[in-house]
């Protein structure tokens, strides 16, 4: 897993997604009882908060050898209306999903751990609000599919014109993979892994304003204690999410900066994926919003590495 501290340009991709909505937030999981297709219950999950963001621009030089985001050089990058989770994925929400799903025809090539500390998979216990780690991006997108099935939601992720349930497909070669080839599904009220432009956007808060400055270091502020967990400050192990006492940013996202890298969508140079945010073993420097110098093959996994989901508005 490269992990180079230089900000960067972020890499220009082309975003399927369209709409806007205005700011707002949803809450999906135990309040909600929804019914499959043949009558049986649903099941009932922890809670995970989306937030809407507006649609807006991004402006970045292209390439690895850029700077960080700038208003005076650079390529607008469009950024449509769009859903992210307030937190990255919790180790109770992935274990209750991947449970649901192992007994619906979905495998996994990993089963997670809490958080960053190397505990063994299993029932959550003690530390359950952590981030879930040492998944793959190939874990991480059959996930979601799972995710959107079990609330009732169209997955996102198809392969072979079906929904793509297998993670772990004997594929060993990165890049070749049933997660890899397959074709997202651009109708799908499902979740996925926000796109690069995404993250970002999202990480600085969306629309600039007075009030939301995108000129912020880290996620929310500028000082990376206010808001990142992070090797300094990180007692060598990730935190519950939402640790850091307000420690949101102003689109009340949290750990944008710092906890754990996140999956995104995007290629970086094929095979290898990119992810975004730094993590806990790392100096404050890679969880700055403009550091894109992160990525790992589809099929890594470490105890450093969750992920966010993201949707269509």
């Amino acid at each position: 897993m490269n992990k180079a501290l230089a900000p960067a340009g972020l890499l220009a991709l082309g975003l399927w997604l369209a709409g806007c909505s205005q700011p707002l937030e949803g809450v999906i999981g135990k309040k909600d009882f929804l019914k499959d297709g043949g009558g049986s219950s649903l099941p009932s999950l922890p809670a995970y908060t989306m937030v809407s963001v507006p649609a807006g621009t991004v402006t970045t030089d292209i390439g690895d050898s850029g700077g960080p985001f700038s208003g005076a050089t650079g390529t607008p990058v469009p950024v449509s209306a769009f859903k992210i989770a307030q937190t990255e994925v919790t180790y109770e929400l992935w274990y209750a999903v991947r449970a649901w799903a192992e007994g619906h025809g979905y495998t996994f090539a990993n089963p997670g751990r809490q958080g960053g500390d190397g505990t063994t998979p299993g029932p959550p216990v003690g530390t359950i609000q952590h981030p879930v780690t040492t998944i793959s991006w190939r874990d991480a997108v059959v996930w979601c599919n799972a995710y959107s099935e079990a609330t009732g939601k169209t997955p996102v992720y198809r392969y072979g014109g079906v929904v793509l349930r297998e993670s772990q497909d004997n594929t060993t070669s990165a890049g070749n993979g049933k997660a890899e080839q397959a074709v997202l599904n651009t109708n799908a009220n499902g979740f996925r892994l926000p796109t690069e432009a995404e993250w970002e956007y999202a990480a600085r808060g969306g629309v600039p304003s007075g009030t939301t400055p995108w000129t912020f270091t880290y996620a929310g502020s500028s000082n990376e204690n206010d808001v990142a967990v992070y090797s300094g400050n990180s007692g060598n192990q990730t935190a519950t999410v939402k640790s850091k006492a307000g420690g949101a940013n102003s689109l009340g996202l949290y750990d944008m900066s710092g906890n754990v890298y996140e999956w995104c969508q995007d290629i970086r140079t094929s095979p290898n994926r990119l992810t975004r945010g730094g993590g806990w073993k790392f100096a404050a420097v890679t969880c700055e919003v403009a550091n894109r110098g992160s990525y790992s093959l589809p099929t890594e996994a470490h105890p450093d590495l969750g992920f966010r989901v993201a949707a269509r508005p």
